[in-house]
């Protein structure tokens, strides 16, 4: 952590309102990219809930933050994945916050390697994902075999058909 940030990190005003924009923009960003990948509309996502359009919409945006636990369950019954919710540290937060781009896709069910084949995943290419055990510092990757790969110094991309993703790391 930068040392400005870790400064300002002293003051509570700061870290609640760091962690409370951090949050919304998690919950809203992974909702509209779980949407866009499993090419859902808003209006078809809102049925698969029992709500309207409007509030898939509300929830789809950075600035909402009166979702509840009970319609992000919903939400995540619908993408088929699960619903993870927990205290943490504040530093485990800024780690978080930090690898924001590559904890926003998450298979469902079906394409979770992890359920599909847990042993050898990697060996035969089979697998998808990046994952960063908890309390470590290292990252892995796994990639299914017609992937592309590219990166720079601090920066890895993985691109399916046309359209490049970056993945801070």
């Amino acid at each position: 952590m930068a040392s400005n940030t870790r400064e300002k990190f002293r003051r509570k005003e700061y870290r609640d309102a760091f962690i409370e924009a951090f949050v919304d923009t998690l919950i809203a960003t992974q909702i509209k990219t779980l949407r866009e990948k499993r090419e859902l509309t808003q209006a078809k996502l809102a049925e698969l809930i029992d709500t309207g359009q409007s509030r898939i919409s509300a929830i789809e945006n950075v600035n909402y933050s009166n979702w509840s636990v009970n319609t992000l369950r919903k939400v995540a019954r619908a993408f088929d994945v699960a619903l993870i919710v927990k205290f943490a540290s504040f530093g485990e937060a800024l780690k978080e916050s930090d690898s924001l781009a590559s904890r926003l896709v998450v298979p469902s069910f079906g394409d979770d390697a992890e359920l599909q084949h847990p042993e050898g995943r990697a060996a035969h290419g089979e697998a998808v994902g990046i994952s960063q055990p908890v309390g470590s510092s290292s990252t892995r990757l796994l990639v299914q075999p017609d992937t592309r790969l590219s990166t720079t110094a601090s920066t890895l991309s993985y691109s399916e058909a046309d359209t490049a993703v970056p993945i801070g790391l």
